[in-house]
């Protein structure tokens, strides 16, 4: 087993403090130009599923003019207080159906759940309250071109790409910004129910 001696090729490593504003704004700078305006929620809730130890909602969010985010919140159900809360993103797959313990088609997935294991349920599970936004070019936020292809084998990833890039954007800020006004949401998950803890 190789001994971590703190160096890195022959020279000593800066600490993560000292490294930490350095290597986000690299991060910033790749991700490409962000929106800075805030905009209003408005979320709508389109369904309410009570499970046996948590809540599920399938709710709706405007994450910029003229663009909603649809979402899946996870409840714990013995919430009586503040909880923690998490923004948890699918990677691919067939969006986030998959990491809520759903099939492509909307059912439950008594499985344990292909390659992301459903952990939003997991998380749910251990009483955090999980926000799990459709991350764009998965699911039903797939381009129109894509939407007759089966949904647990296709996406949009590569095209809205590629599109991107030609405007001097990325794929991965443009769905990190639009997908984190969702995290705006733990604020009141379902209305008036128990609030996370927004310190944790």
């Amino acid at each position: 087993m190789r001994r971590q001696t703190g160096k890195r090729n022959g020279k000593q490593a800066v600490p993560w403090p000292e490294r930490k504003a350095s290597v986000r704004s690299k991060l910033l700078a790749c991700l490409g130009p962000l929106p800075r305006a805030e905009t209003e929620l408005e979320p709508v809730t389109l369904e309410r599923t009570e499970r046996e130890d948590y809540i599920r909602e399938r709710v709706v969010y405007r994450a910029a003019e003229h663009l909603q985010v649809p979402a899946y919140v996870l409840i714990p159900k013995r919430l009586t207080g503040k909880a923690p809360a998490v923004l948890a993103w699918h990677g691919h797959g067939y969006g986030d159906r998959e990491i809520a313990g759903l099939r492509p088609d909307g059912t439950d997935d008594e499985t344990e759940g292909g390659i992301h294991r459903h952990f939003a349920l997991q998380l749910v599970r251990r009483g955090l309250v999980v926000i799990a936004p459709e991350i764009i070019g998965f699911g039903d936020r797939r381009m129109a071109s894509d939407s007759g292809k089966d949904l647990a084998k296709s996406g949009s990833c590569f095209a809205l790409a590629s599109r991107l890039l030609l405007y001097g954007r990325t794929l991965a800020g443009s769905a990190g910004v639009r997908s984190v006004p969702g995290a705006r949401l733990c604020a009141n998950p379902g209305g008036g129910g128990p609030r996370p803890d927004r310190s944790r």
